[in-house]
């Protein structure tokens, strides 16, 4: 007997279980539907953003549609005999790579210049298949960046770093050092790019691509320095005094392109002119 009631209660406490769940369903739903509501929002707001992507990236008949005329522009002065085809090396990567960014003109620009290089039997060394791969790791402000360096014929910019120094008083250990304000450089004003507060991460990462160099043990002369210490945030570094110990430290230098660098601009911005 014990046991039936035993499942007897278990019984009716599922039973009453089951039938609470429509309430609590109930009492949830217009919680329920007001998310499923955001969410619906939300999903429409998505759509319309990456509609536009249909059109940005292109595919193979609007490239070669772009190419053959601006490639006959670019290679009008070339004698026909001359006209090659280009490596596959660089011509197959080229070609995917520009379906991402063809719709950006700074880019465009560079990636046909590159393929018109490596079209002409004369430039076709200077085309290195790695081109391809830095044309697609940078963004239009990075190209305009290289464009500026080629405006004013590979000579370095001026740039400076800002560090704090924490020197120890009591004990030999080296100095401290924390960066506060890297690589700053006119440069990029001048190169007039889009996104001024990206300008540092512009530097680093044409670096890291091997594209550019920065050297703090070569200074320019004092004036090509003012408009960087004009700066706001340099010149209060500049004329700031912490302590004995603790130091605000200008370090100057200048920024260039490297070797292949150089062969970059002049494969995909100042060749064929």
């Amino acid at each position: 007997m014990a046991e039936d009631n035993i499942i007897k209660t278990t019984a009716e406490a599922v039973r009453g279980v089951v039938e609470a769940v429509p309430v609590y369903q109930d009492a949830l739903q217009p919680a329920a539907k007001q998310v499923g509501r955001s969410l619906e929002v939300v999903a429409r707001a998505i759509n319309v953003a990456l509609a536009p992507l249909t059109a940005l990236v292109w595919g193979y008949d609007r490239i070669s549609e772009y190419l053959n005329t601006r490639l006959a522009e670019l290679l009008s002065h070339v004698p026909e005999e001359r006209i090659i085809t280009p490596p596959p090396s660089v011509a197959g990567p080229l070609l995917e790579g520009m379906r991402f960014v063809a719709a950006d003109a700074e880019l465009r620009e560079m990636f046909a210049r590159l393929l018109a290089t490596a079209m002409d039997s004369d430039s076709q060394p200077r085309a290195l298949p790695a081109f391809v791969e830095i044309l697609k790791q940078i963004s239009a402000d990075e190209a305009r960046i290289l464009r500026y360096f080629e405006r004013v014929g590979f000579f370095p910019a001026p740039i400076i770093t800002v560090r704090l120094v924490v020197q120890p008083v009591k004990t030999p250990a080296e100095p401290a050092m924390l960066i506060f304000a890297p690589h700053r450089t006119s440069l990029t004003d001048k190169a007039e790019i889009a996104h001024r507060q990206l300008a540092t991460v512009y530097i680093n990462n044409l670096c890291r691509l091997g594209v550019l160099a920065t050297d703090y043990t070569a200074r320019l002369a004092s004036s090509a320095y003012a408009d960087i210490e004009n700066e706001p945030e340099i010149a209060r570094y500049k004329h700031t005094e912490v302590s004995p110990e603790v130091r605000y430290e200008i370090l100057y230098g200048q920024i260039a392109l490297t070797t292949l660098g150089e062969m970059l601009v002049t494969a995909c911005v100042s060749s064929l002119e």
